[in-house]
């Protein structure tokens, strides 16, 4: 009978073995895969952040109204519009003298008059 027992106590034992050395084998990939998701979620928050903190210097800079080159930007508006300030001011005068010339046309033209009415 004593041999029955240790039989029995060595084949539960194997089976012992065989199961913990099963879940070895079952737990240890996930757990690899787990912390090559922990990397990879590392990763990618590394990236969020990066892309966070780019954004926020843009809205910065927005916000100042000063961007890269803004001053340039800046000297350019002003001469834009310094140019086209300088066409309606020649548009305005080419304008008056239009009217004065027509006003001198006026002045000289013929007038022809029946009774109290006066037809040009």
């Amino acid at each position: 009978m004593l041999k029955k027992g240790r039989k029995h106590e060595k084949y539960t034992l194997e089976t012992l073995r065989a199961l913990l050395l099963g879940a070895v084998v079952v737990v240890q990939p996930a757990a690899l895969t787990l912390r090559a998701e922990d990397t990879n979620t590392v990763e990618l928050i590394k990236q969020l952040q990066k892309r966070i903190d780019d954004l926020e210097h843009k809205v910065e800079v927005l916000e100042s109204g000063k961007g890269p080159g803004g001053e340039a930007n800046d000297a350019k508006a002003k001469e834009h519009i310094e140019a086209l300030d300088q066409k309606v001011k020649i548009l305005e005068r080419e304008k008056e003298l239009e009217q004065e010339a027509s006003e001198a046309k006026a002045a000289t033209a013929p007038k022809i008059s029946i009774g109290g009415t006066v037809l040009i």
